[in-house]
């Protein structure tokens, strides 16, 4: 998913920054700073691209919900784009010669507080082939409709109970009332006869 894409992508980025910094990269890589914006900023527009298109065309039998690592992994772009445009700026008066990869570093950071606005949600319900598909991180749940028996939906869970009282927990939720009332709206069109 676009939000997990952006997620690795950002650490691995501020991985080689600072890996970057207890050793010398342009001994090995030459032009290694150059190359980074050049990289990393159609890398982020595609990650727009995609993020745009499926906010454009939201599948009706999915719903995207907020758990707890949207905190993080939402405040990242902002923290990380912040940091490189401030380093940039410093950069941009201080050093006499590179002012076009920096100015490139500039409009990554940019690009990269633009990607912070459009994250979507990183738990998804998905209704599909008369299954109930729950996805969070690493926690993936299939249920059969037939089966459900009650569903019951919280601040931090979802919690499901099937016709032979097997229960499935859907936990790390982070919702607030307004998503707690989609997802029994999604329920009750989808499973709830």
């Amino acid at each position: 998913m676009p939000s997990i894409r952006k997620l690795l992508f950002t650490i691995f980025v501020i991985s080689l920054v600072v890996l970057s910094i207890f050793i010398d990269i342009e001994q090995y890589i030459p032009g290694f700073y150059n190359y980074m914006p050049i990289i990393w900023v159609p890398a982020v527009i595609f990650d727009i691209y995609e993020t745009k298109k499926y906010l454009k065309n939201k599948p009706e039998t999915e719903i995207r919900v907020r758990n707890k690592n949207n905190s993080y992994s939402d405040i990242l772009p902002y923290i990380a784009g912040s940091i490189m445009i401030i380093f940039s700026v410093i950069g941009f008066f201080q050093l006499e010669s590179e002012k076009g990869i920096i100015i490139l570093y500039i409009i990554a950071g940019l690009i990269l507080i633009f990607q912070g606005i459009l994250s979507l949600p990183n738990a998804i319900i998905k209704f599909e082939n008369r299954s109930l598909k729950f996805e969070n991180g690493n926690q993936k749940e299939i249920i059969e409709t037939l089966l459900i028996k009650d569903v019951e939906v919280s601040e931090d869970q979802i919690n499901v109970r099937t016709i032979n009282d097997k229960k499935f927990i859907f936990q790390h939720l982070e919702l607030n009332q307004s998503e707690i009332e989609m997802v029994n709206d999604f329920f009750k069109k989808y499973i709830i006869k």
